[in-house]
């Protein structure tokens, strides 16, 4: 199974991340805003998606319905209008609260009170799933620059540190959870992550 996450492409970057693409796990700003034509970019087609988007803390289900981050469920009723047989899911929203006090309880610092990040979401899914998860880059190595992401030119380091989501965290728990080498991790770019069925407490 291969996560990518948001609109990280594979085309033209085939040799660095490959082809394969089995989930995407997407914020509701990638679904919703028109650059990301995700109801017919054929990025989005042919896979499983879990959409994202953030209620506040202590919202009720029927608040967020009301009024979510993003028009998601608009987007959402759409595309199942024009593909029922998408298989695309709109994640319960206090899975990212509960990941959010699992990121608190292991911080020795107070956190900002905002949602785990798709990369975060994407290894608590896999875990599930999955006997073992490689993931690449989360953990940065010494091949991290102050890009953003691989296939866009902008630089901002708050994507690796955390400008919004708590990345620190997740990257500090991410590495805890790993247990490959910390030559993998550092100079080959890469952590290995039991899966949860490989666990024994």
């Amino acid at each position: 199974m291969v996560l990518r996450f948001n609109n990280a492409p594979t085309e033209n970057y085939t040799d660095d991340v490959g082809s394969k693409t089995t989930f995407r796990i997407l914020n509701s700003q990638v679904v919703t805003k028109p650059e990301f034509n995700f109801l017919n970019d054929p990025m989005y087609k042919n896979i499983s998606i879990i959409i994202w988007d953030p209620a506040n803390y202590s919202s009720p289900l029927d608040e967020w319905y009301r009024h979510p981050d993003f028009p998601v469920f608009q987007v959402y009723k759409k595309l199942l209008e024009h593909r029922p047989e998408a298989d695309v899911h709109i994640l319960y929203p206090q899975v990212l609260w509960d990941l959010w006090i699992v990121l608190q309880d292991s911080s020795p610092y107070r956190l900002r009170r905002n949602p785990p990040s798709s990369g975060f979401i994407g290894l608590w899914f896999a875990i599930h799933r999955c006997n073992r998860v490689r993931m690449f880059e989360y953990v940065p190595s010494v091949h991290a620059t102050r890009r953003c992401h691989y296939y866009a030119s902008g630089d901002d380091p708050g994507c690796t540190l955390g400008a919004w989501h708590p990345l620190a965290q997740e990257k500090a728990l991410a590495h805890r959870m790993s247990d490959n080498a910390d030559l993998d991790v550092f100079q080959r770019g890469f952590i290995d992550v039991p899966g949860l069925k490989a666990v024994h407490c």
